[in-house]
């Protein structure tokens, strides 16, 4: 069942027309039509629609966290991180992340570094014609 069907059937369970919730919430009747009918783009934003939510819930004595746990499944847009927007719509470059750098690479190259070290003092101490005391 939508969202809309569950306001409209706890609305008439109630015994309430939308003129008459209209009066209890203080909440348009039009736009009363509008969420019943699953429209929810001419609350002002997710923010308000919730409280209209929370509005009807109270009036109807229903719990509120049925009405709200609809409406972020059915209605709310998965939010994504900012910068998966922007390069969805081509304002900056896709994310990438760094290459992790293998500590086997690292302690490789440190280990050759170390060779070639060590035998570059072994060949300039052979080179080497000084009298050893």
């Amino acid at each position: 069942m939508s969202l809309g069907a569950l306001i409209t059937k706890s609305r008439t369970a109630a015994r309430l027309s939308i003129e008459d919730l209209s009066k209890m919430t203080n909440i348009p009747g039009s736009l009363l039509r509008e969420m019943e009918d699953d429209n929810f783009k001419k609350c002002g934003g997710e923010t308000y629609a919730r409280g209209h939510l929370r509005n009807i819930a109270t009036k109807l004595q229903i719990d509120e966290r049925i009405f709200l746990d609809i409406f972020e499944t059915e209605v709310v847009a998965p939010q994504k991180p900012i910068r998966e927007l922007l390069s969805e719509n081509n304002v900056t470059d896709p994310y990438q992340e760094p290459k992790n750098v293998s500590w086997k690479a690292l302690a490789a190259g440190s280990l050759a570094a170390l060779l070639l070290f060590g035998l570059a003092q072994v060949i300039f101490s052979i080179a080497s014609d000084d009298p050893v005391i």
